[in-house]
């Protein structure tokens, strides 16, 4: 999925409309417009802005993850290998280390 169609559709989600989320956000309205019709990039720091108001990775606004956030997927892979393993418990797992 693309930027323009991820921030449509959180926009959607939230029941906003662009002008409103322009002004929340501090961008022109056609400034908006352009990001979801894909014809104009944010900078990083205004889609680090977008990730922070929309409670999303930037891996998910950017279209590069399906999952809003590290936490989502952690969880859908620890049912993933529980669905794989009944008896495994959450302990028995070898998760990787924030460093």
């Amino acid at each position: 999925m693309t930027l323009g169609a991820r921030l449509k559709q959180i926009r959607m989600e939230q029941g906003k409309t662009q002008k409103t989320l322009s002004e929340i956000l501090g961008v022109s309205r056609s400034t908006y417009a352009h990001y979801e019709m894909n014809s104009r990039e944010p900078d990083i720091e205004t889609l680090k802005e977008f990730a922070r108001y929309f409670d999303v990775s930037l891996d998910y606004l950017t279209g590069k993850s399906e999952f809003r956030s590290s936490a989502e997927w952690l969880l859908n892979f620890i049912k993933r290998q529980q669905e794989a393993n009944p008896e495994l418990k959450v302990s028995d797992l070898d998760l990787p280390s924030e460093e």
